[in-house]
């Protein structure tokens, strides 16, 4: 896994470990942004690896590609976490923040989809 998705995996430990309130507001949602980031670098470090054009389409064309490259056990995850945190990352105000058992399902989930990636860059 690269540098860049680490540290996006890093900030998401942080935000979540914060018990600062002024943070409280807006840790949920930023930690979501920091798992959709996540996702989405180490599709596209994958894509640089394997098939560079794949870079200059969408990311819903990008997801559809996938099970040729990572299985479609992965893949499925991917497309369900690309779902799950692009829905959350685009909330309505009404609409609550993910609850930290969520998030840190999440963290696991993107850590180990994006370690799935990373060893087919590696290969």
């Amino acid at each position: 896994m690269a540098q860049q998705v680490n540290s996006r995996l890093r900030t998401v430990d942080v935000l979540l470990a914060d018990t600062d309130p002024e943070l409280a507001a807006i840790g949920p949602r930023a930690s979501a942004w920091m798992l959709r980031i996540a996702v989405e670098q180490a599709i596209g470090e994958l894509w640089d690896a394997v098939s560079p054009a794949m870079r200059r389409v969408t990311v819903r064309a990008q997801l559809l590609v996938l099970p040729k490259y990572v299985g479609e056990e992965v893949a499925g995850e991917v497309r369900l976490l690309w779902s799950q945190l692009s829905s959350t990352t685009h909330h309505n105000d009404f609409e609550l923040a993910p609850a930290l058992s969520e998030l840190r399902r999440w963290q696991e989930s993107v850590t180990r989809v994006t370690e799935a990636m990373g060893r087919v860059v590696a290969a």
